[in-house]
């Protein structure tokens, strides 16, 4: 990660069932994801892993940023920014220091709160304070449910600020604003790839695949052969900035995949590799005073070959996204 403030801490994930059994509201049906010619390696699955992988194609499609509007920002004053963080799943909103920080996370949320509350006739509404300066507030959504949380810098309650801040921004959960109509977050090829696509090629005549539903939007947690840890492999989805890659490319940690640059990590476990593969440097945005570009984190315990194969496919897979 770049800095504390660009992390988008995972919250634990409630089951499909209860999700899928009414955690939504009226009103956020989101458009169907047909356009899946990726999506092969599904029917080695399970029904349900396919239900879960489908909502989490329908969440690619939000704009977090759309679930906070003008009056919503104004409840904790005048923000300095509104707009994507290090992980695609995360709006990040800034206002002056030493006042508030809040992210919308899609896809992510608290299982079990610390407390519920009803709010202007939204029932069973999650507040989970998160160490002494940050509250975390679970709101019910369709497909699946999603968090806000407000962080203090001025030693106010940040679950009072996060209420409030919430409270405002209640009306916005019967719409469904997307991605792709979004005037401040990104909608670049990688944020329309699914994480998991690359299973379509490298999972080819794997009877024992397992894929890890139970994770963000932008994550892929899978194992070629569920009877060996060795081919386990997880990918995160993001944007990271070139000047990373510039001072790795000092140190001769740069290599090349498929015209791709590629950074290899070091590991002191025997077979663990880890690999951040940087797509599409020629169309970078400018953001946090450097230039983004959209980024793979890659991670396997079958050695660097093995990763880099997988980097090779996704490379692949990227240029031919629409």
């Amino acid at each position: 990660m770049v800095n504390g403030r660009l992390r988008a801490g995972i919250l634990a994930l409630a089951s499909l069932t209860a999700v899928l059994a009414g955690c939504g509201m009226s009103g956020t049906a989101i458009p169907m994801v047909s356009d899946q010619p990726l999506a092969a390696y599904r029917a080695q699955l399970s029904p349900l892993d396919q239900q879960v992988l489908f909502a989490r194609d329908q969440e690619r499609l939000l704009d977090p940023c759309g679930f906070a509007d003008a009056a919503t920002l104004a409840t904790l004053g005048k923000p300095v920014y509104v707009g994507p963080a290090q992980d695609f799943d995360v709006c990040a909103i800034d206002y002056p220091r030493g006042t508030f920080s809040v992210d919308i996370t899609i896809g992510q949320w608290a299982q079990l709160p610390i407390r519920t509350i009803d709010l202007d006739g939204v029932e069973r509404i999650g507040v989970t304070p998160n160490g002494s300066d940050t509250c975390d507030i679970t709101v019910p959504y369709r497909p699946r449910p999603f968090s806000y949380s407000v962080t203090s810098h001025n030693g106010t309650n940040a679950c009072d600020s996060a209420i409030t801040f919430v409270r405002s921004a209640l009306p916005l959960l019967k719409t469904r604003p997307l991605r792709m109509n979004s005037k401040v977050s990104l909608n670049t090829p990688l944020t329309r790839l699914d994480p998991c696509a690359v299973l379509s090629v490298i999972a080819k005549n794997r009877p024992r695949l397992q894929v890890n539903t139970n994770i963000t939007p932008y994550n892929c947690d899978f194992y070629l052969d569920s009877n060996h840890e060795s081919t386990r492999q997880e990918l995160t989805e993001n944007q990271k900035p070139l000047s990373l890659l510039a001072g790795d490319r000092r140190f001769g940690k740069v290599i090349d995949i498929n015209g791709a640059a590629a950074v290899l990590g070091g590991s002191t476990t025997p077979g663990h590799c880890e690999l951040d593969l940087f797509l599409d440097r020629s169309h970078p945005v400018s953001r946090f005073n450097d230039q983004w570009v959209d980024e793979v984190e890659m991670d396997g315990n079958g050695g660097c070959d093995a990763l880099k194969q997988t980097a090779a496919a996704i490379v692949d897979l990227y240029k031919n996204v629409r």
